[in-house]
């Protein structure tokens, strides 16, 4: 499998999925990165965003640049594991 991965910071592939990769590799990568995100969310709103938005405008948008980062993952990892489930290449 070559499906190549991309982010913001680069229109060039960041990584190529290996050859062979499972579904179930592909879910449990998507599974964490979601978990990850949730819980880097989870830190900008209700008591916890208070010291989030204490934090200099720089981090403040460094921090969410890499929410947008794990998002754009998300959505690729997802788009992929819909396409192996549908049988069709990637």
């Amino acid at each position: 499998m070559s499906t190549q991965m991309t982010f913001p910071v680069t229109p060039d592939p960041l990584y190529i999925l290996a050859d062979g990769v499972s579904s179930i590799a592909i879910a449990d990568q998507l599974s964490a990165r979601q978990r990850h995100l949730d819980a880097l969310l989870s830190m900008t709103y209700g008591e916890q965003g208070t010291a989030f938005r204490m934090l200099s405008d720089d981090v403040q948008e460094n921090f969410m640049w890499a929410c947008n980062s794990l998002f754009d993952e998300i959505r690729q990892l997802s788009q992929i594991a819909q396409g192996m489930a549908q049988g069709v290449a990637v």
